[in-house]
């Protein structure tokens, strides 16, 4: 169903322009799927809920205006299955009432290899760059397992002084920015600016370090501000789970972090040594099948014994 005018009303009032979006719904409400039988819904039925995207999850936007922006989400993953679901099903009926020409890249790593984040959204950057035939304006780093509670909160980069971080309200801390969150969850920003810091780190293997990695980069390098919404709507939920035993916390994240600004100029998207095994298109989105490379840590923190940092 369409939002009446109070919706409309204040995306116009805090974006100061003429009402554009006719259909917000603003708060979605997380329910066990409404009597459905498959909850999250299957693969398939994501599909034909959205029969508007082309091969790959190509949405070009509302055939009648143009959309002033094409964005690009990249979510990292592996053995997610049902939050990828989940974030699917939110994510593409959000896109689509924000009128967003979009797409979704889905980067798989492959292998046993401990979860590297930052080599997954590198290569997964690199190919929407370099292999899609899109001009893209605005690129999303997407967790699997954060969900807009609002699609209000609008999936769109703010210029060249600011990087957005949409996702610094989560339920899990009770929607308070608090507890080192830095940039961690949902982070847009242009590719110019991702390609002037180098992207993200490659080095950080497991669970923790790459995103306060990313925020050095941007704010001390950049010089980018860092843009959060203000409004009380701007929320995210996070899919409840049990640590992977193949994305465990890293025992050397604050010792290598404290090296950011060293590495920073060799290590990132001019040091990716990846493979990106193979490409399916699927209904709602291009999943990349990549092969990582493997890190050896101590090459970069020399003779120092790690130590274990407190992550949260």
């Amino acid at each position: 169903s369409q939002p009446g005018n109070f919706y409309t009303a204040l995306i116009s009032k805090h974006y100061n322009q003429e009402p554009i979006l006719p259909f917000l719904q603003g708060t979605l409400t997380f329910t066990d799927g409404g009597g459905r039988t498959n909850w999250p819904p299957t693969f398939e039925e994501i599909n034909q809920e959205n029969l508007h995207l082309q091969a790959g999850g190509f949405y070009p936007g509302p055939s009648t205006c143009t959309p002033k922006a094409t964005v690009a989400i990249i979510i990292p993953y592996r053995d997610r299955d049902v939050h990828l679901r989940f974030q699917l099903h939110y994510l593409l009926g959000i896109l689509f009432r924000q009128q967003t020409r979009h797409v979704i890249i889905v980067a798989e790593q492959e292998g046993l290899d401990i979860f590297n984040k930052g080599q997954l959204m590198n290569t997964a950057f690199n190919y929407v760059m370099k292999e899609l035939k899109l001009d893209v304006d605005c690129v999303f780093f997407h967790d699997v397992d954060s969900i807009s509670e609002d699609d209000r909160t609008l999936y769109e980069c703010r210029g060249k002084k600011e990087v957005v971080h949409l996702s610094h309200r989560m339920d899990k801390f009770n929607y308070r920015f608090c507890c080192g969150v830095t940039v961690g969850g949902v982070l847009g920003m242009l590719p110019t600016q991702f390609a002037k810091v180098n992207g993200f780190s490659n080095i950080y293997s497991g669970w923790g370090g790459e995103d306060d990695d990313m925020n050095a980069r941007l704010t001390e390098l950049g010089g980018y501000k860092i843009y959060r919404p203000v409004d009380e709507y701007n929320r995210y939920a996070m899919v409840h789970h049990k640590r992977d035993a193949d994305n465990p916390n890293n025992d050397y994240g604050r010792r290598l972090y404290l090296k950011w600004k060293q590495r920073q100029p060799n290590d990132g998207l001019n040091s990716l040594e990846t493979e990106v095994i193979s490409v399916v298109k699927h209904p709602t989105h291009t999943r990349l099948y990549i092969q990582t490379k493997h890190i050896d840590v101590d090459d970069w923190l020399g003779e120092e014994q790690p130590d274990v940092i407190n992550q949260g």
